[in-house]
Parts: C-alpha cells; structure tokens; sequence
C-alpha cells in the first residue's frame, strides 16, 4: 500500500514538474517575441540620443545634434543637420 501510494505521489510530480517545464518554454518564446533585438534582426533601427536613451519621434530627434542610430549587428553615430527641410521622405 505504501509503494502505491509512493508511485501515486511521483507520477502526479512528474506531471507537475513537465506542466511547468512547458508553462516556462511557452513564456521564453513570448519573452524572445517581444526583444528589441529581434525587432532590429527584421531590418528596423533604433534611434537612440547620447545617453542610449530610445527617441521616438522627429522631433526629439531634433533636439540632440549627436544620435546612435542601432542596427542588429552594429550601431552608426550620426549628426542632425537642420538646415535642410524636413519633408515627407
């Protein structure tokens, strides 16, 4: 009766612990989802100012004459030059 109860209580512990082995798989690829990194890895940038800070508009862009524009494999320095218009391209 012992060993019973015994093989009772290690097979609802196997299936607890796969449960949750496949609970926390599922929740590290919702996680991978959602990296920045994977993001610039499909061809989008970040542009960033010079504390590394993520600028989300033109016009923050504007405010800073140096920025980091970050790419999947490298980041380029790059400087605003307000004299030229801003247009729609």
């Amino acid at each position: 009766r012992l060993e019973t109860r015994i093989r009772t209580i290690e097979r609802r512990a196997k299936r607890i612990t796969t449960g949750q082995a496949e609970r926390l798989s599922r929740l590290e690829q919702a996680a991978r989802a959602h990296d920045p990194e994977r993001t610039l890895e499909r061809g989008y940038a970040l542009v960033e100012d010079e504390a590394g800070r993520p600028l989300t508009s033109a016009a923050a862009a504007r405010r800073h004459e140096r920025l980091a524009v970050r790419f999947a494999d490298d980041a380029v320095a790059v400087r605003t030059d307000e004299d030229k218009p801003s247009g729609g391209g």
